[in-house]
Order: structure tokens, then sequence, then C-alpha cells
């Protein structure tokens, strides 16, 4: 995601007239400044969120994005993983069964990197209980997670490993 030199804006998407007009005020609140120090994912859905826009799947994914590009910025850092979990909460609710089971097990992970090894087992336990047969690397994603819990500075657990699935 790109970044405006002015105002330290992530550039995610296109604005109307009307919510540039907006957009000019938010970036002078305190809050807006203070996220400034922050992943550029934090950014753009902390704005989101003023705008009301995004459905909760699209503010999870906003947010889980910031996992996968700018994993240095998002894993282990509590406020943006204070947002992730709401997010996740939030999606989880309205979300199919394999879309709840692929949330989990993503939120479990952000739990091993957030130091969390009894709640991310616990998201690992509910995500087992969704069946998923027509996806079966979602389980295998999920023993791959379980191998790190406790281990999230192994080689294998770091959020930049390339997995490879049979």
């Amino acid at each position: 995601m790109p970044v405006c030199d002015r105002e330290s804006f992530p550039i995610y998407r296109e604005f109307s007239k009307d919510e540039v007009k907006r957009l000019k005020d938010i970036v002078k609140t305190g809050w807006y400044q203070a996220a400034t120090s922050q992943s550029r994912y934090l950014r753009a859905y902390l704005v989101e969120r003023e705008f009301g826009t995004y459905s909760e799947e699209d503010m999870f994914w906003l947010l889980q994005s910031g996992h996968f590009y700018d994993a240095k910025n998002t894993f282990g850092n509590e406020e943006f993983y204070s947002e992730f979990r709401t997010a996740a909460n939030a999606y989880v609710k309205v979300a199919k069964p394999e879309d709840q089971k692929l949330v989990l097990l993503l939120a479990a992970f952000a739990r091993v990197h957030f130091g969390d090894p009894s709640k991310a087992l616990k998201m690992l336990g509910s995500a087992a209980r969704i069946p998923t047969p027509d996806t079966p690397f979602f389980d295998q994603y999920a023993k791959l997670v379980r191998a790190c819990v406790g281990k999230p500075d192994v080689d294998k657990c770091d959020p930049n490993y390339l997995v490879t699935i049979d």
C-alpha cells in the first residue's frame, strides 16, 4: 500500500470529493497524528472506521493485509492487535463457517506472535470444530500454526516464511 508523503496518508482506495474534504480534517486530528507512527494499514483502518463505508469483512481484510505486507509493524504491536481483534470478532459474527475458520486460524497465528499461546490454542480448537472438507489447506495451515504455539521465533513461524503445502 503506497503512502503519500504529505500527512503519511495510506492510499488504499479512491475517495470522492466530499471524502477528500473530510480527509483534510481527519489528518489534523490527534488520533490520526498519533497513528502516523503506526502501520499504514492501521491508519487506513482507522480512517475507514471514521467513514463507516467498509463491511466487517473488508475491515478485517484491511488489517489482515497489514499482517501480510507489513509484518514488522503489525505482529506483536499492541495497538494494531487491539484493532485486529475487534475487526476479527466483528467479522466472525457475520462470516460463513469456512470464513470463520480462516479468521480463527489467522487470529491464532497473530496471538502466537502477540505472546498469548493459551488463547491461540483455544482459537485453534474452535477452528478445528468447523468442518471444511472442500478446503484441506485450512487444516494443514492449522497444524503449522499449532507448531508455532510457544515458539514464535522459530524460522518456520516467522510471518514472512514461505509456506509450501502438499
